[in-house]
């Protein structure tokens, strides 16, 4: 009886030893497995905001594309507001006692104050900075100089602001000083080519008048340097962009 007990007693350890190290091994599988499984959701998550990061700065080269072709429309018709500005005032400054208008001056009034509208294409900028999704641009120097070119934006739209702002304050003059309806009757031929007389009552506003368009003027010039920092800018990150994704 002694020794049955004596067995037991020894196999008793063995059985708890061995369901010991079995449940620890299933703990083992099991922590594996889940580990495992984390470790594979965050690599595909890894490569879905990668495609999508290549996706979005391949949108935005096409964007940046669009900027340049049409700030170098911008500036070209800057180049000629500038031209007949300086036409512009010459003949005012030779002309102090000005009563009236010929059918020229209204063509060389218009090209010298043109309305600018220029605008940056904003489909991907606009989801980069309100979906917040910067943090997609893994490159740290890339990113700095995607939020540098929208700030450049930024100053060029401020500078363009001001351009439209003094051209229409010239413009606001220049039809209360003119009768410049006649002109579109010029234009159908239902009058006869002939000077435009001046509203009197709005003479003393011709040096106002002047001191805008001047104005309007030196903005054009300090708008087309703006501009041509913006294209320089936005070549210079496609450049980069290529280069960082090998496209």
């Amino acid at each position: 009886m002694t020794d049955n007990k004596e067995n037991l007693l020894d196999k008793t350890p063995k059985i708890f030893r061995f369901k010991w190290n079995h449940y620890f091994f299933e703990f083992i599988v099991l922590f594996l497995a889940v580990f495992l499984g984390f470790l594979s959701e965050n690599y595909r998550e890894y490569i879905a905001e990668r495609k999508k990061e290549v996706k979005e700065v391949s949108s935005l080269i096409e964007d940046l594309k669009v900027d340049v072709e049409t700030i170098k429309k911008n500036i070209d018709v800057i180049d000629i507001a500038i031209l007949y500005t300086d036409s512009l005032l010459l003949l005012i400054e030779k002309i102090p006692s000005m009563d009236s208008l010929d059918y020229s001056f209204n063509a060389l009034n218009s090209r010298s104050s043109p309305y600018l509208r220029f605008k940056s294409v904003d489909r991907t900028s606009s989801q980069l900075k309100n979906g917040g999704q910067m943090n997609l641009i893994e490159d740290v120097n890339l990113s700095n100089e995607i939020l540098n070119y929208w700030k450049l934006g930024e100053i060029t739209m401020d500078t363009q602001e001001r351009c439209n702002v003094y051209r229409l304050k010239s413009r606001e003059i220049y039809f209360a000083a003119f009768r410049t309806y006649q002109f579109d009757l010029m234009d159908n031929k239902l009058l006869p080519r002939q000077k435009i007389p001046l509203v009197k009552s709005e003479l003393s506003r011709l040096g106002e008048w002047a001191n805008y368009i001047s104005s309007c003027g030196a903005i054009f010039k300090g708008h087309k340097e703006n501009l041509k920092i913006q294209s320089d800018a936005a070549i210079s990150l496609i450049k980069n962009i290529n280069k960082t994704y090998s496209f």
